[in-house]
C-alpha cells in the first residue's frame, strides 16, 4: 500500500503535522496517522477531500505502485468549445457533493459514499477530456 507514503510526502511538502491535516479534513490525527502507516484506508469522500486538498488526480494519490510518474493536477476551471459542458457537469458533481457531505455529517455514510463517487467520477471524466499536467 504506497498511499501512505504518498500522503506524507504531500503533507511535509506543505510543512503540514498530521494534526494540522487532521483538522484541515476534519477527521483525527490517529486517522492520518493509520493512513501514512499503511494501516487503514480512508472512505471515499475523505479520499475526496484529500485530493482536492492536494490537487492530485485519484490515480496519483491511491495508485496501486509508487511509480512517480507526472502529476496530474485538478483544475478548478476549464474551458469546452460551447463553454457549457463542463460548467454543467462542474455544478451537478458540486450539487452531489454538497448533499453527501450532509449525509456524511449527520452519519449517513452508506447513503454519501456513493455520491462522493459519483462526484468524483464526474470531475474525473472532466478532468479527462482537459489536459493533464499541461502547465496550466
Amino acid at each position: 500500500m504506497f498511499f501512505g507514503k504518498r500522503l506524507r510526502r504531500e503533507r511535509q511538502k506543505r510543512h503540514l503535522s498530521q494534526e494540522a491535516l487532521a483538522e484541515i479534513v476534519g477527521i483525527s490525527s490517529k486517522s492520518i496517522s493509520r493512513w501514512e502507516q499503511g494501516q487503514a484506508l480512508p472512505r471515499g469522500y475523505v479520499r475526496l477531500l484529500l485530493c482536492r486538498f492536494f490537487h492530485l488526480h485519484p490515480d496519483d494519490l491511491f495508485a496501486e505502485n509508487d511509480e512517480q510518474t507526472e502529476p496530474r493536477f485538478y483544475h478548478q476551471t476549464s474551458h469546452s468549445q460551447n463553454g457549457h459542458a463542463e460548467h454543467d457537469s462542474t455544478d451537478v458533481a458540486q450539487v452531489l457533493h454538497t448533499l453527501a457531505e450532509l449525509y456524511a455529517k449527520q452519519g449517513k455514510y452508506e447513503q454519501a459514499e456513493p455520491l462522493f463517487h459519483q462526484a468524483l467520477q464526474i470531475w474525473e471524466e472532466r478532468d479527462h477530456s482537459t489536459a493533464y499536467g499541461s502547465g496550466v
